[in-house]
Order: C-alpha cells, then structure tokens, then sequence
C-alpha cells in the first residue's frame, strides 16, 4: 500500500483531491455520484454496495446536489484520518454518526479493512 499523503508532502487534502481527480472522477467532470463512487471505491480496492456509495454521498454531500466534489472527499478525508488518531471511544462515537460508519472496519494499521 502506498501512503498517498507521502507522495503531497503530507497535505492529505491535496492527496485526496488528487485520488478523487484521477481515480474516482473518471469522466472528469468535477463531481461524482453513487455509482461513479462506488466504481472509484472499487478500484482502489473498497468494496461497498451501491446503496452503501447512495449513503456515503448523502452524508458527505457539501451542498445537498447528490453529487460529491473534489473538496466533499478531501474534507471527509480529512476528517476521517483526525478520527483516527482519536482514542477508541471518541472514534466509536464519531464513526457511529459519520458516512464513514458505513464502510468497513479499519484493521490495525489504519486501513480501511475489504
């Protein structure tokens, strides 16, 4: 696994933007929906339903459209990444109410588990 923040001079943002750019947006047309999530998600290896990506863009969703942008993903990023250097039980409340408690657990080293 390669740490993407690494190779952004640990911005974690810009990595996400980036991942969200050339990985997740394939059509390139600035925002993506459910299925073009789900597809992204795929292909680096998370495996999540398509109502499951129906749940992630409605609670990351910035301004409502259904659509994420490049900035939605960086910034829920963001979050989770400060999630997990949080203590166990803080972490389990925010992951109770965040998108990301519908994606799979992360193992030990902070990967989210397929």
């Amino acid at each position: 696994r390669t740490d993407l923040s690494a190779t952004f001079g640990g911005d974690l943002s810009a990595a996400a933007a980036e991942l969200f750019r050339t990985i997740i947006d394939v059509d390139h047309d600035g925002h993506v929906e459910a299925p073009q999530l789900r597809m992204g998600l795929e292909r680096i290896g998370l495996h999540v339903s398509e109502g499951e990506a129906g749940l992630l863009v409605a609670d990351i969703d910035g301004s409502s459209d259904g659509h994420l942008n490049a900035e939605h993903f960086a910034e829920a990023v963001r979050a989770a990444q400060a999630v997990l250097s949080m203590g166990e039980a803080v972490r389990a409340r925010w992951t109770k109410n965040s998108a990301f408690r519908h994606l799979p657990r992360q193992d030990t080293a902070g990967w989210l588990a397929h």
